[in-house]
């Protein structure tokens, strides 16, 4: 990785959320735009080089006559704009099938129809993106992107011999870890020394709602929904 390209020259900064859920039905989503807006701020943006939403923006499949709908759409239309002028880079991970329904294309098409010059990338499925501007690669994956966390981390592999890299430098997941869950619950779960061998850096994932660090996995939790429920 080459941080000569960083805003500070050295520094890579980043900030990382999710598991936002605009459009629950206990926490208004107004509430919850007005507090994203108070703490990712512009002057926060400006010091960063990348801007991470780690999954679930959404909490449900809104319809177009929602008024949650148009709150999301203004709010994503100015965090693009926000980043296009401090040269902040977007990157935006798709979530749990059932909250997020891939509705974050929005930012797609926005920043096309709008013509946003913000350096965004949105991912739906498990993939490395090469980041010249810091000889950077960083993974995503998805929840539910493949039927089971042996079949993502085979994915894995696979792009980074192809890529011929042993590690990437960052990772950013929706799922969890096996040391998230308790032993009696029986779900599915990424192998966390695994993936801490195959990251250079840090590992961002969101899902599971409660905010907490292991080594170099950073879970940020929820911004609003401390728990589920």
């Amino acid at each position: 990785m080459n941080t000569a390209n960083c805003k500070r020259p050295g520094w890579f900064r980043c900030a990382s959320f999710g598991d936002v859920h605009l459009g629950h039905p206990n926490t208004p989503t107004k509430h919850i735009i007005r507090n994203l807006i108070q703490y990712f701020n512009e002057d926060l943006i400006k010091e960063l080089d990348m801007l991470i939403i780690e999954g679930d923006l959404l909490d449900r499949l809104l319809n177009s006559g929602d008024p949650n709908i148009f709150r999301f759409h203004a709010w994503a239309t100015w965090l693009m704009r926000m980043c296009a002028k401090h040269g902040t880079m977007l990157a935006i991970l798709e979530g749990t099938p059932s909250h997020d329904w891939f509705q974050c294309m929005y930012f797609v098409e926005q920043k096309k129809n709008a013509d946003i010059p913000v350096d965004l990338h949105y991912a739906r499925t498990c993939s490395i993106r090469y980041i010249e501007k810091f000889d950077m690669y960083m993974l995503y994956v998805p929840d539910h992107c493949l039927p089971h966390p042996d079949d993502i981390l085979k994915e894995v592999r696979l792009q980074m011999a192809q890529l011929g890299i042993q590690q990437v430098d960052f990772a950013v997941m929706h799922g969890a870890f096996r040391y998230q869950y308790p032993v009696v619950v029986h779900e599915p779960t990424h192998d966390e020394q695994t993936y801490l061998d195959l990251v250079k850096y840090f590992i961002f994932i969101g899902h599971v709602h409660q905010s907490h660090q292991y080594e170099r996995i950073l879970a940020a939790g929820s911004f609003e929904r401390l728990c589920h429920g």
